[in-house]
């Protein structure tokens, strides 16, 4: 499937103890990433976040905030990253795209995961109030304990 020019957005939901979710994809080399996908034509970023969570893991998200916004040149496109100031709902992975989840410290992370999304969680964890803006430039693409 093409992504050239479509933008996508991803949540970060945390835990009492400021862990994040992570899910485990069934596809791409089975990567570890934040809940989240496609914006759909006529859906705004944060509606996207909150139904990629909701379809993926089964969970309502509410109280949104933008962490950070992140250009792919590659793709000519944008990725929105949401905190998500509440959460309610018992993790379920769809079964299709997602097989496994679970809440991770930020210096535990699971692999594979790509730097992009380590990244995207570091500015989350360190959100305060306004929004990081970055260019995630393809050339630093890489996996941490994995291939790409």
């Amino acid at each position: 499937m093409d992504n050239y020019g479509i933008s996508a957005a991803g949540c970060v939901i945390l835990n009492e103890k400021r862990e994040v979710l992570l899910l485990r994809q069934t596809y791409d080399g089975c990567k570890w990433s934040l809940p989240g996908g496609r914006i759909d034509t006529g859906e705004a970023a944060w509606e996207a976040a909150a139904r990629e969570s909701s379809e993926e893991i089964g969970l309502t998200v509410d109280q949104l905030q933008l962490s950070g916004m992140y250009y792919l040149p590659h793709r000519h496109a944008y990725y929105y990253v949401f905190i998500a100031g509440s959460w309610s709902g018992i993790p379920v992975p769809d079964g299709d795209e997602i097989d496994r989840y679970g809440f991770f410290a930020l210096d535990k992370l699971p692999g594979p995961i790509t730097n992009f999304n380590i990244e995207r969680i570091q500015d989350a964890l360190e959100y305060t109030g306004h929004a990081r803006l970055r260019d995630q430039n393809n050339t630093r693409r890489q996996l941490i304990n994995g291939k790409l």
